[in-house]
């Protein structure tokens, strides 16, 4: 039986990127997985492979984009999944979030998947500070309110996965076995050097401690996973060729960050863990 799997991520965290670079791998066919059959569309996952064989960052997906991609895909004992890519502009899901409006198109395809990778550009993401770090006043001064009233990047995702849940119609009251979650902390050679040899679950818990606490205590520890991904181990510029990447190909960088610390080359990893 074939299981399908969503990947999901807002603006700006790598999806195109992993997409394109992952396509190289299942076509070299040396990996964890391969394609099984043709997906009814590549193009703009062609092209983003195009754009990283010239050495060349993809432009960011419009935002007006959606181009759905179903890719069946097998591991090497013959166990199939579906992977639903979807291609569109990160805001898409930035505003579902704050419009509280779910269409039913994105609804279904949250329900009939067996598997969520949710992906987070983890460098990016930073405690805030609070009244341990930052006295509330100081002494001798009134406090002054903030400006402006922000949600702060861990609430946000927290309340995604509950809307997720929600629409899914998965309880909490036991913890979660169906469908998996996978946090795919992308971007990971961004982060500073002495946390790149951390594991990913560490670099979570000190980064997005609240959406750590809360995937740990709704799902089960079998049904949670979460990895660290460099797509092109570098950042690339869509105006300047990087001719180190054309030379030595694409196939040379990128890594996936296993639950353990360790890394490996293989990117199909992060999608063959949730067969």
């Amino acid at each position: 039986m074939t299981r399908r799997l969503l990947l999901l991520g807002e603006y700006d965290v790598g999806k195109s990127h992993f997409a394109g670079q992952l396509l190289g791998r299942l076509n070299q066919e040396q990996g964890a997985l391969r394609m099984v059959g043709a997906p009814p569309t590549l193009g703009p996952y062609e092209n983003v492979l195009a754009r990283i064989n010239s050495g060349r960052a993809a432009p960011h997906t419009s935002q007006d984009s959606y181009v759905e991609s179903r890719w069946p895909l097998a591991d090497r004992s013959g166990n199939q999944i579906e992977l639903e890519w979807p291609d569109y502009g990160g805001e898409q899901l930035r505003a579902i979030r704050e419009q509280r409006s779910m269409p039913r198109a994105w609804r279904d395809r949250i329900v009939a998947t067996a598997g969520w990778i949710v992906m987070v550009r983890i460098a990016h993401q930073q405690l805030s500070d609070d009244i341990f770090t930052r006295p509330l006043a100081e002494p001798g001064k009134d406090r002054q309110p903030p400006d402006t009233f922000a949600i702060s990047p861990q609430a946000q995702l927290v309340d995604f996965l509950q809307w997720l849940m929600f629409v899914r119609g998965t309880g909490t009251l036991a913890p979660v076995a169906s469908p998996p979650l996978m946090l795919l902390l992308s971007c990971w050679d961004e982060l500073p050097i002495a946390e790149q040899d951390k594991t990913p679950i560490t670099v979570l818990r000190a980064r997005m401690p609240m959406v750590a606490a809360f995937a740990e205590a709704n799902w089960r520890p079998e049904a949670l996973q979460v990895f660290g991904l460099s797509a092109l181990e570098r950042p690339l510029r869509e105006d300047a060729v990087d001719d180190e990447f054309v030379d030595r190909g694409p196939e040379a960088f990128g890594y996936i960050v296993l639950p353990d610390g360790c890394r490996e080359t293989d990117l199909t990893l992060a999608i063959a863990a949730m067969v």
